[in-house]
Order: C-alpha cells, then structure tokens, then sequence
C-alpha cells in the first residue's frame, strides 16, 4: 500500500510541474509575440502570410536560371547539422528553396513559374515555417532571399513587376 501511494504521490508531483512548465512556457510565447518581441512577430506573420506576384517579359527558363544564379546558393543540403540556406531544387518552372541541414528545415519558398504570351508569370511563397518561442524564425534570412530574387529578376527584366497579395496558409 505504501508503495502504490508512493507512485501515486510522484506522479501526482510530475503532473503538476509538467502543468507549471506548460503555463510558464505559454506566457512566455504570449509575452514573446504581444510584448517583448511584438514587431518580430508581426514581421514574421506578414511574411509567411503574403505572396509575391511576379510579372516579367522573360521566358520562365530565363527567370528559372537568373534566380539560381543570382541567389548564388548551393544546390542540395551541404550540412548534417549547421542550418543554412540551399536550393532544394531548381527546373525551367520553379525553384524550391530551403534553410536548414540534412537534419531538418526551418523555412521552405517556392518560386512557381508559368509562360504569360511573350513572358512570365510568377509567385514567390514562403510555403513551410518554424516558430522560436511564437515568432516566425529566420526573418532576417526570409528577407535577404526575397531581395535576391527580386534583384535577381531585374537584372533580367529592367521593367519587371512585384505586386504583394496574400497566400494561402500553408
């Protein structure tokens, strides 16, 4: 009998500490995405939440190839444990980027490409995301990539356009 009350009595403790983990953990998420790092977080939720409409004058094969080679990023993961940014894969329609390591990703984009007549439409996703204590993680990285594929573009297509529109969730 003393046994059982003992057993009952530790995991009686172990409830309630694993209850007091999960509140202060909580907290700590909210304070993190309302308070502490507010702008990160909204930061964050705009990217992962918005698209980025392309519409260019160059063949998608064109786009395709300036994007690889503007990133200028490695093809496939490089890494067994150090993150890092990397093309996941790369044709004439698209390219999928990729953060992380053979372990796992924090962040997958997709450059999706189709033929519009003479020229190109595109759209920009961030399609897969991890959160660090409630904020979007990587925004800085997020950000750089962004900019590359836009500058990446206008080196091809001067009058290239960007328009902003929301994505669907992922």
């Amino acid at each position: 009998m003393d046994a059982i009350s003992g057993i009952i009595g530790v995991l009686v403790l172990f409830g309630i500490g694993w209850v007091i983990l999960k509140a202060k953990n909580g907290a700590w998420k909210q304070a993190n995405q309302k308070v502490l790092f507010r702008g990160s977080h909204q930061e964050g939720q705009t990217l992962v939440s918005t698209a980025l409409n392309i519409d260019t004058l160059s063949s998608s094969a064109k786009v395709a190839h300036a994007v690889r080679v503007g990133t200028d990023l490695p093809t496939g993961v490089q890494s067994a444990v150090i993150a890092q940014m990397y093309i996941e894969s790369a044709t004439d329609d698209g390219v999928t980027f990729a953060m992380g390591s053979k372990v796992g990703s924090s962040f997958r984009s997709t450059l999706r490409l189709q033929p519009n007549g003479e020229g190109t439409l595109g759209v920009y996703v961030i399609t897969n995301w991890t959160l660090s204590d409630g904020i979007v993680a990587n925004i800085k990285e997020m950000r750089f990539l962004e900019a590359r594929i836009r500058e990446s573009i206008l080196a091809i297509d001067a009058n290239a356009t960007f328009t902003e529109s929301a994505s669907a969730p992922a």
